[in-house]
């Protein structure tokens, strides 16, 4: 099995706001009894830590989360065992917001990288609390991310997940060495390119959802921030992948490269949601290279065999490019070549689509 770094809770020492620890009971009876076995009596333990009786009373018996700042003081003068106490820690609150079944400590594994390219690729830090947060227009780009937390760290109350929490973001920011994840400041991690290629993968995958447009053919990426395309673009080359040079379009300034090994990344891809699911594609850029398992069954058939199956196809409904490669079993730029001539031949139209998909068609 692949070893991960792992983050211990420990590593929030310095983290800039309120933070307070749920522990179960079996840490505090735990932690009770270390307080009686040093000082005999709570009323002369609170007095030697100076910390207030009542307090730490609510404290021990669940009644209120204790002050991290106060752990780490308790562990340090009854020299606790910090593997112990970081077991029994079932939540955190932080600014009356609670997470339950926290994950410590937190394993960088692909997951967790993923979530973090998530945030470089199109998220940022709400400028008044610090967490951070998106600006997709798919609500199952919410439900991946939402599905990333819950496996990172816990479950949290932004349940349709528009925000990844503050101490979440502090520990990735520490964790990569990043001081900006605004999009157009951030600078690709480059110790990525040394990760396990599921890591690789994971982090590719989560800005192709972001930032990217699968075909039958190719993957085009693009991003306003060349520094952060480039990052992407090695991390590819380092999974084998053959790319484009980076280019830049007229019409917004945008950058953008093409991975033209669009069959290998595939089936990489089709390894990687096996173990690890919460790093698939939204289902709409998935379908497009689903379509590539369907092209080797694809039967025999003459062009005016597949002319016919195309206005067969259309007859009930309008369609999309999409619905016609799976249609037919045919990658994006032959279906293309079809469509061509039947609205030459004026027996289809074309329109502009309100989806996602450029273009519907229909019979003329």
């Amino acid at each position: 099995m692949q070893s991960y770094d792992s983050i211990q809770i420990w590593n929030l020492m310095n983290y800039p706001s309120d933070l307070n620890i749920i522990i179960n009971k079996n840490g505090r009876d735990w932690l009770r009894k270390k307080l009686l076995k040093k000082y005999g009596l709570l009323k002369i333990a609170v007095k030697k830590l100076n910390i207030g009786y009542w307090g730490l009373i609510d404290n021990l018996r669940g009644r209120s989360a204790l002050d991290f700042s106060k752990l780490t003081r308790l562990v340090k003068k009854l020299n606790l065992n910090k593997n112990i106490i970081q077991r029994e820690i079932e939540g955190l609150v932080i600014r009356h917001i609670k997470i339950k079944n926290v994950h410590f400590p937190i394993r960088c594994d692909p997951i967790f990288a993923s979530l973090f390219i998530n945030l470089l690729g199109d998220g940022g830090l709400h400028k008044r609390n610090g967490t951070g947060c998106f600006h997709y227009g798919e609500s199952e780009s919410y439900q991946l991310i939402q599905e990333k937390i819950s496996h990172i760290l816990g479950e949290t109350p932004y349940q349709k997940g528009e925000f990844v929490p503050r101490v979440l973001v502090f520990l990735m920011m520490k964790y990569f060495n990043t001081k900006n994840i605004a999009t157009k400041q951030s600078i690709f991690p480059r110790k990525l390119l040394n990760t396990d290629k599921f890591t690789k993968l994971a982090c590719l995958t989560a800005f192709i959802n972001d930032e990217g447009t699968p075909t039958t053919t190719f993957i085009q990426i693009y991003s306003s921030n060349y520094n952060l395309l480039t990052g992407v673009r090695d991390l590819s080359q380092s999974l084998g992948y053959k790319v484009s040079k980076i280019s830049r379009k007229k019409d917004d300034g945008t950058y953008l490269f093409r991975i033209n090994s669009v069959n290998n990344f595939f089936d990489d891809y089709k390894k990687l949601i096996k173990k690890y699911p919460e790093a698939r594609l939204i289902s709409r850029k998935e379908r497009i290279l689903r379509i590539l398992d369907l092209i080797p069954s694809r039967p025999k058939r003459s062009r005016k065999e597949t002319f016919d199956l195309i206005i067969e196809n259309l007859k009930n409904r309008e369609r999309n490019i999409y619905d016609l490669c799976e249609v037919t079993q045919m990658t994006q730029s032959g279906v293309h070549k079809y469509l061509k001539e039947l609205i030459t031949s004026k027996k289809i139209k074309r329109k502009p689509s309100d989806s996602k998909t450029r273009y519907i068609y229909t019979l003329a």
